[in-house]
């Protein structure tokens, strides 16, 4: 992928669910706010304890798929 910046990709999206842990985010560096708003998928990735995700997710949220 080509995307250098996921900034603000889903934000207000209150009904956006997809599995986006698989995506190839190896030029991506910029991920400020990605989820602000996204209340769906944000509640997809809620922990066990019932915290969600923060706005700004970290590279290691789409390492998921990586062996």
């Amino acid at each position: 992928s080509s995307v250098t910046t996921m900034a603000e990709m889903f934000t207000d999206a209150v009904s956006f669910v997809q599995e986006l842990r698989y995506w190839n985010v190896n030029a991506s560096a910029i991920f400020t706010d990605m989820f602000n708003g996204a209340t769906a998928l944000k509640a997809y990735y809620e922990y066990g304890d019932g915290t969600q995700i923060a706005d700004t997710p970290t590279a290691d949220f789409f390492e998921f798929g990586k062996a």
